[in-house]
């Protein structure tokens, strides 16, 4: 749900968060349109603002737990004796209780129980409403996903409460939400909005030859007028910020995660979740609170005669089964009891049907595993668990089944209820994934965070009671039980999920909502990403797999929605458990990418610098970073011969990037000993500008979407080598680089900064002074005119994307300007102590 603002002349995406006291990341989320380039705006397009649509949901607590009055003498509950039967009317039979073990019901047992079963069953069939809910969350957004979150953590706490989960406390783990309301976080973006002018400003006015060769009175006409546009616009947001703001209406204001639900203090607790049992008059397993199981079985009777039941589950003799338990229970009968105490129980006889877990446990005298090794059945305590939450979704039986379940949204899930597993297969969160944060350092040095398209994760989910090893062909169960309190039923119906890397390198899940549960399900598949500009187009790609073992912990910048790092030679991306299972996702995991994925990986961090405008990105280590933009010019410079010697070379910037790691550094490192050699920066200048000029390198991209290192060290290379060869095409790739790879004064900033030969950042405003004045020297006056202008406009509006000024006009015959040049370059040589003539 949203509200619709049309855009008027003179808005801004940031003033328009600020009037209307929304988070602006929130806006951009709503609007991925604008992510990219927030500022490229038109009058007249409709913008969406999200409303609050979340509530409270408080749980009912309606079900009250079982009473703690009445003592349990010994710690121990005998049935009664048989000369006390009534009329039996039901046999019952415990899971995981010994082989010949069961239990007699007269009339009052029996109701008590059906009582009893009206309150599990009313608890399953409201986990069952929120399963179906679930199942139109493949296309949401991240609003209505927390509201389901809500709903799921109500509806835990109540069973909790009622006595049907043994809860204990929450993991300290779950992720936590640290974002900012608006009210302060528009400010604070809009305090570094007035930084980055009054930088620009002070940078226009101190320059003082800034416009290079021109006439002083049009340098300073220019000047000035730049200078007014930036006060005039510091002086507008200074306003802003001293105006009140409406009331907060973002979707998102000031929501935790992790308490959503209001849990009711509960005196005593559950010593263990439901207890599962089978009754022949409804001939399936049905489920009773542990609480209720230890009170009522004193009302139980049992049956001293075991000895024609025993012989038959010796010699496994199925078929002898119901016969044996028939001819006990009326050898056993007292004398004195009434004929008729057995009449409708021997109807029920006829009746039944013996199957299911009971007999499995008979069949293999409470073994796990057939001769074969397969898993027969699980009778442990999580087992019955996964068993009781699958009921929503399946029927009570113990055959493999196909159903829904739900970790964070709904997932068609296949079950094998025996052996206490489910398996699902499917986009996570949903299809058309979920938002992911930047991370970068503002201005104003603060913190900041920026959407930047979608992450989804193509994942095989496996939840069991079992520790398992996935593999190629899926998951291959073993008898060893996990750790105490470990299940995939946990995850089945806890609101939280936190995602790990177990020591042997699978990635592990596990319930944040159950007191240290370890890991009951494992992951495999593919995290993707979709960028901004292709955000509901459905076009994501694939950027690191997730194995079966292998995988690497996410350590430092945990807090973060992703990492990228380059360490120890390998290439890793970490990934936050929050994208891949939404709200209440916490932990996370990494990978190593393997060489194919890095195109995709390399994408993801350029488009990603576009949308912060090039400030400091905390998602990527340093090796990493400069690793790609080392690839990247190494596509558009190294010669044929040395793209040749690598694997399917190729001579595009994608197949560059699918190259070692080793590949590239060494060529990186033989590049660094000839750079100072004038005859290999006229080669290398030479190839580049042919390689700029032709777009085949590309690879879909365009120079807009190049880290401004790169750009940096093309610019040096052409501009360096064209005061040697005065060379027409390196004139037109200037020029080109300059008008489609810059479209930000920041980033003209960044790449001025890094426009050397190995695109180190020198961190001062002299450089870029400097800088200017190097490619200026390139120019004659008319051109030097129009790229004062261009400079100039760029200066004052911060894009060159709203209009079509170029830098200049490159010339088709430059023997009309060799000697102007050559004077420049004297003139310079001397300013600047001959730096820029090796």
């Amino acid at each position: 749900m949203s509200n619709t603002y049309v855009i008027k002349p003179g808005d801004t995406l940031l003033q328009i968060a600020y009037d209307y006291n929304v988070h602006f990341v929130d806006l951009l989320a709503l609007n991925p349109k604008y992510q990219k380039n927030p500022d490229l705006i038109f009058p007249g397009e409709a913008l969406k603002l999200p409303i609050a649509i979340e509530e409270d949901i408080e749980p009912s607590f309606d079900i009250e737990p079982i009473s703690n009055k009445v003592e349990v003498k010994n710690g121990c509950v005998k049935g009664q004796p048989f000369c006390k039967i009534n009329e039996i009317c039901d046999i019952l039979f415990v899971t995981g209780e010994q082989p010949d073990q069961y239990y007699l019901l007269d009339e009052d047992t029996q109701i008590s129980i059906e009582e009893e079963l009206s309150i599990t069953d009313k608890l399953i069939q409201d986990y069952g409403k929120l399963l179906e809910e679930s199942a139109t969350l493949d296309s949401t957004n991240e609003s209505e996903l927390n509201q389901h979150k809500k709903k799921k953590q109500a509806w835990f706490d109540q069973a909790a409460y009622a006595g049907v989960i043994k809860q204990g406390t929450p993991s300290d783990d779950t992720e936590k939400n640290t974002k900012k309301p608006a009210s302060k976080d528009n400010p604070q973006r809009i305090r570094s909005q007035i930084k980055s002018l009054q930088d620009r400003r002070r940078i226009i006015h101190d320059y003082v030859p800034f416009y290079g060769l021109t006439s002083e009175s049009s340098k300073v006409k220019l000047k000035n007028k730049v200078v007014e546009t930036l006060d005039s616009e510091i002086a507008a947001w200074e306003a802003k910020l001293n105006k009140p703001q409406s009331a907060e209406s973002s979707s998102k204001q000031n929501v935790d995660l992790n308490n959503l639900g209001h849990k009711k203090l509960v005196t005593t607790k559950p010593k263990r979740h439901v207890v599962e049992v089978w009754m022949v008059s409804k001939n399936r397993l049905v489920y009773l609170r542990a609480d209720f199981v230890e009170k009522a079985r004193r009302k139980w009777i049992t049956n001293p005669v075991k000895d024609n039941l025993a012989a038959a589950i010796a010699n496994r003799d199925r078929k002898g089964i119901q016969k044996a338990l028939f001819d006990d229970i009326k050898k056993g009968l007292p004398k004195s009891a009434k004929q008729a105490a057995f009449g409708k129980l021997e109807g029920k006889f006829k009746e039944w049907k013996l199957q299911g877990g009971k007999f499995d446990e008979w069949k293999l005298e409470q073994t796990l595993e057939n001769d074969r090794g397969e898993i027969i059945f699980a009778a442990s305590e999580e087992a019955q668990l996964l068993r009781y939450a699958a009921q929503a979704s399946v029927k009570a039986t113990l055959e493999p089944a196909e159903g829904r379940i739900d970790i964070g949204v709904g997932a068609e899930a296949s079950f094998a209820l025996a052996e206490g597993a489910v398996k699902a297969k499917r986009f996570f969160p949903h299809k058309n994934g979920y938002n992911v944060q930047l991370s970068y350092i503002d201005a104003m040095k603060h913190e900041a965070m920026y959407p930047c398209g979608r992450f989804r994760a193509d994942l095989e989910v496996m939840l069991s009671c079992f520790v398992g090893v996935m593999g190629q062909a899926g998951i291959k169960l073993t008898n060893q039980p996990q750790d105490k309190g470990a299940s995939g039923a946990h995850l089945l119906l806890s609101p939280d999920v936190n995602v790990g890397t177990r020591a042997n390198g699978e990635v592990g899940l596990s319930a944040g909502a159950f007191a240290g549960a370890q890991a009951g399900g494992q992951i495999a598949g593919s995290v993707q990403w979709e960028p901004p500009e292709n955000i509901y187009t459905g076009d994501f790609g694939a950027l690191a797999e997730i194995k079966a073992d292998g995988n690497i912990a996410f350590g430092a910048g945990a807090s973060l929605d992703f990492m990228v790092e380059l360490t120890g030679g390998q290439l890793r991306f970490y990934c936050a458990g929050k994208l891949v299972f939404g709200p209440g996702g916490s932990g996370g995991f990494g990978t190593t990418v393997d060489f194919e994925k890095i195109w995709e990986l390399a994408k993801v961090i350029w488009g990603a610098l576009q949308v912060i405008d090039y400030r400091m990105l905390s998602n990527i280590n340093r090796a990493a970073y400069e690793y790609l933009y080392k690839l990247a010019y190494m596509a558009f410079s190294a010669s044929e011969s040395t793209l040749n010697l690598l694997s399917n070379p190729g001579e595009t910037l994608k197949n560059v990037a699918t190259s070692s790691i080793t590949e590239i550094n060494d060529w990186w490192d033989q590049r660094v000993i000839y750079i100072q050699s004038e005859d290999f920066i006229k080669e290398e200048a030479k190839t580049l500008s042919n390689r700029i000029l032709e777009n085949k390198t590309y690879s879909g991209l365009s120079d807009e979407n190049l880290p401004p290192e790169t750009l940096g060290i093309m610019l040096n290379t052409l501009v360096r080598s064209f005061y040697f060869s005065l060379e027409e095409d390196q004139e037109k790739a200037i020029c080109k680089l300059l008008s489609s790879g810059i479209k930000t004064w920041r980033k003209f900033e960044e790449v001025l900064a890094c426009m050397n030969t190995t695109g180190q950042r020198i961190p001062s405003e002299n450089i870029l002074f400097e800088n200017i004045d190097r490619i200026n020297a390139t120019l004659d006056g008319h051109q030097q005119l129009q790229f004062n202008y261009w400079v100039a406009s760029l200066a004052e509006r911060n894009t060159t994307a709203m209009n079509n000024i170029k830098p200049y006009t490159p010339y088709k015959n430059l023997a009309s300007k060799k000697n102007t040049i050559k004077n420049q370059i004297s003139y310079l040589n001397k300013h600047y102590n001959a730096r820029f003539i090796v």
